[in-house]
């Protein structure tokens, strides 16, 4: 149909995680596939391929400019690899603020034990906040992932109650949009995540 704008699923291809570390053990599919360098690029194919489709003269240029950036994607994770490579262990026993890293993790083999917000942005009751601390103490939580766009003033009494160490990542959706926030997002969530396993494997 004439007029008609063709709709790009960029998810299409990418395999769904379930959120990990929801207090009730619920199996709730994670929409965060954007936090991730492997979903991310195969979003990427995905929206180029999309492309090429509705526009075939353009076909070649979409692939050329989606193997480039993936490219650059890919050796982002591999700097970061080459940070952790002589650990001794990757190991990292991680909460989170929010349920929104499970992609990022997964990168490093690594799974969210404990995620503090009930749902997407409530703040968990004074209840909630206790049990948390508990479980966080009780399962020898290393590092609590906050974020940095959203803070929280429980994070303060979260770190007080534990001493655990809080490192800030990136959710990657807020602000004024430039070419490279994606990049820069995830390069610092990169670096956040592997400062806090060197961190870890020296404690």
């Amino acid at each position: 149909m004439a007029g008609k704008v063709k709709l790009i699923s960029a998810n299409e291809r990418v395999a769904l995680l379930p959120i990990s570390g929801l207090d009730g053990g619920e199996k709730v599919p994670n929409p965060h596939t954007f936090i991730g360098i492997t979903a991310a690029v195969q979003q990427i194919y995905t929206i180029a391929e999309g492309l090429g489709a509705v526009d075939p003269q353009n076909a070649n240029a979409y692939r050329a400019n989606a193997r480039a950036y993936a490219g650059k994607l890919r050796r982002m994770k591999a700097d970061a690899m080459g940070k952790i490579a002589a650990l001794a262990r990757l190991d990292l026993r991680c909460a989170s603020v929010h349920g929104s890293y499970d992609y990022l993790l997964q990168e490093f083999g690594l799974q969210i034990a404990l995620v503090i917000e009930p749902a997407a942005g409530l703040q968990p009751s004074a209840t909630g906040l206790k049990r948390s601390i508990d479980a966080m103490k009780a399962r020898q939580i290393q590092v609590l992932f906050a974020e940095e766009e959203f803070p929280a003033a429980y994070v303060e009494t979260i770190r007080h109650e534990t001493g655990v160490r809080t490192r800030f990542l990136k959710h990657l959706t807020n602000g004024s949009f430039t070419s490279d926030n994606f990049e820069k997002g995830m390069r610092h969530n990169l670096e956040q995540l592997t400062s806090a396993l060197v961190d870890a494997n020296g404690s």
